[in-house]
């Protein structure tokens, strides 16, 4: 396919990067999940669709200095994407050397929408992308959530 950003060959362990950014391990979030049209590949077009609707080209980007950029809003992407798998937030358990938890629930609803906003955050470091007026803070279940700015 010719729309790729090609995540999987430019970060060899974009699988990891993606769980830690959700902080889900792979037993819960295998990597065909990851893979699967609803991870990477939809996040690709979406990011592509982005580019394209405020008249940039993804592949003159990863030629350039802003490819960084790009990668990581598709990153970012994928999480947003992926967080919506746990809308009713996951189980975590986390030790540092002065306290513990033991299961707490992680809001995955605020995780999804700090995702969507370093996907702008990203789109808006590279050169030439401009904010549309309202930007869509979600981009698929049926409808559109939009703020002014």
């Amino acid at each position: 396919m010719a729309n790729k950003i090609l995540i999987k060959i430019t970060y060899p362990d974009y699988q990891e990067m993606i769980r830690d950014k959700l902080g889900i391990d792979q037993n819960i979030l295998p990597d065909e999940k990851i893979d699967s049209m609803t991870g990477v590949e939809l996040a690709e077009k979406l990011i592509i669709k982005r580019l394209t609707d405020a008249g940039l080209s993804y592949s003159t980007i990863l030629a350039g200095d802003d490819a960084i950029y790009l990668k990581m809003a598709t990153i970012f992407c994928v999480c947003a994407l992926l967080a919506r798998d746990f809308g009713q937030g996951i189980l975590r358990s986390e030790r540092i050397a002065d306290y513990q938890y033991e299961n707490f629930q992680q809001d995955m609803k605020e995780r999804e929408k700090e995702f969507w906003e370093k996907v702008d955050e990203n789109l808006g470091q590279i050169t030439g992308y401009d904010f549309p007026e309202k930007k869509p803070m979600s981009f698929l279940a049926g409808y559109e959530e939009t703020t002014d700015e």
